[in-house]
Order: C-alpha cells, then structure tokens, then sequence
C-alpha cells in the first residue's frame, strides 16, 4: 500500500515521525513528499537535523531532493551533513555530500561568501553549525537538569 493513500499530510506528527525513524526509506519518502509538494511544513527539516548518525543512505536520499528545499531549510540539512562528516572523514569524496553542498553553496545570496575549496566551504559550515549545535545541547542540559 502506497504510504501516500494512507498517511495524514496535514498532520505534524506524521511528518516529524517520517523523519525521525531515521531509515533512507523513510527519507526517500519525505523528498517524494517534497518534490511533489505536498510538504508544506517547514519543521521537517529542522526534524532531520536532529538525526544523530545519519548513513550514506540518508545522505543520498537527502542529495535526490536538495534541488527543491526551500532556503529556510539549508542549515537543518547542512547540519544533517555535518553529523555524517564527523563520523567519515572522507566525506567530501561522496557524490551525494558535493551535489548537497554544491546546492546550497549555488542558491546562498549574492553578497554571502563561499568559498571556492570544499574545505573552506565545509569548515565555514562546520563552524556555523558548531555555535547551533552547542546553543542546541546546551538548552537540552539545562532542560534535563
């Protein structure tokens, strides 16, 4: 049964539940939700944000629908990326990894600067994201204290 016919697309909760069940079919499933736009719900990608140990599967799921994620949507999946990165140093070599990032690097504002090297690029990004993540565990600290 097509998880479309069945699924309630104005519900939040189903939305955030695709993504935090973490498997690139559940990814695959959100970039059909977004390429045929019927996500409207900006939250979703702040929801795969929060994947702690994304796979190359993800990350290629993810690399299938960076043409059509709105602008609001990028520091969510270059955190997504970030936290791939971590783990395999080698990132950068990945297809999926340069297609999400040369994405993004190509809809960023005139006046914003990338530069031209994937390790300046993905040091920039790595530092952005690194101030967003610390602010991010450090409110669920205080929120568990």
């Amino acid at each position: 049964m097509e998880l479309s016919s069945i699924a309630n697309l104005q519900c939040d909760i189903f939305i955030n539940a695709l993504s935090a069940c973490a498997s690139s079919s559940c990814i695959q499933q959100i970039g059909n939700l977004i390429n045929s736009r019927l996500i409207t719900n900006e939250f979703i990608f702040s929801s795969l944000a929060m994947l702690s140990n994304p796979t190359i599967d993800i990350i290629n799921s993810i690399a299938t629908f960076i043409d059509n994620i709105p602008f609001n949507g990028f520091l969510a999946i270059s955190s997504l990326v970030q936290s791939y990165c971590i783990t395999h140093s080698n990132c950068q070599m990945e297809l999926s990894v340069q297609r999400i990032i040369h994405s993004i690097s190509s809809k960023l504002p005139s006046n914003c600067y990338v530069g031209q090297e994937f390790d300046e690029i993905k040091v920039r990004i790595f530092q952005i994201l690194l101030s967003v993540i610390d602010d991010r565990y450090l409110s669920m600290i205080i929120i568990s204290i």
